[in-house]
């Protein structure tokens, strides 16, 4: 009874770390999303968008146009929102795994 215990006891520390493992790597590729979203992405939509602005208004950009790179900028906020919620998401994971907070909530 105590051997079938200690690999029942086995298999499921086994598991916990497979899925730690692998809720780490899903908040690295999460984290590193967001980090091109903010860092990249968003960046040169705004700057797409103030061109087409100054585009807009010299009469070389037609309003359609500045328009759909306003959208694009939002579309892009908008995802940024919803990666950084897969990053807090991860977190919970791992926290519930471990059974411990690991970030500080503000």
């Amino acid at each position: 009874m105590i051997r079938y215990l200690e690999r029942d006891l086995d298999a499921l520390k086994a598991r916990t770390r497979a899925e730690i493992h692998d809720l780490h790597n899903q908040y690295r590729i999460a984290l590193d999303l967001v980090t091109l979203y903010r860092e990249d992405l968003i960046p040169r939509a705004e700057q797409s968008l103030q061109s087409a602005v100054a585009g807009y208004v010299t009469g070389d950009v037609d309003f359609l146009y500045l328009l759909d790179c306003e959208r694009l900028l939002l579309e892009l906020r908008i995802t940024l929102a919803e990666r950084k919620a897969d990053v807090e998401t991860k977190i919970a994971g791992i926290e519930a795994l471990v059974g411990t907070e690991l970030v500080p909530r503000r």
